[in-house]
């Protein structure tokens, strides 16, 4: 299993997992208002995940290696506390543009000149779950910031 998308869709699989879990405990106890079963640190949840992925072979039976199993938990926690499969795009001091035209183009500009990079969703399902997760972000941060600040970018941006 040492394809980057099996990896990468592997590991979006483990967050979903998590969040259904999650998802469900909170609604189990959202009258009783106790949440101690709930996993809510980022190094208990990799952990969960860690020892989720003993249940996991590869296509000849074999259990997941450790390097393999490394590299999944880094995916996931990009999935859920970073930018997913564009995280290290962004974190690059060299790439000041990304563009992501559709699930396999997406576009970087480094040091000035634009060029293709070598990432690509593994689904167009994961393309649109990313899409819709930014999304969320910005709602949230739209929603946070003053409305005074919120009129004068709509008016700078157009």
């Amino acid at each position: 299993m040492s394809n980057k998308k099996d990896l990468q869709a592997l590991a979006e699989n483990l967050v979903e997992e998590f969040y259904e879990t999650q998802g469900a405990g909170v609604l189990k106890n959202l009258n009783k208002r106790t949440y101690g079963n709930l996993i809510n640190g980022r190094e208990d949840v990799l952990n969960s995940m860690k020892e989720s992925l003993s249940d996991y072979t590869d296509e000849e039976g074999k259990e997941i290696g450790e390097k393999e199993k490394e590299e999944i938990l880094h995916l996931a926690d990009r999935e859920i506390w970073g930018y997913g499969i564009i995280d290290d795009l962004i974190h690059d001091k060299s790439i000041s543009d990304i563009k992501i035209h559709n699930a396999e183009n997406i576009r970087i500009k480094r040091n000035g000149k634009r060029e293709g990079s070598d990432i690509t969703f593994h689904s167009e399902g994961a393309y649109k779950s990313f899409v819709t997760r930014v999304l969320e972000i910005l709602v949230r941060q739209m929603r946070s910031r003053p409305l005074r600040m919120r009129i004068r970018r709509t008016l700078s941006y157009g």
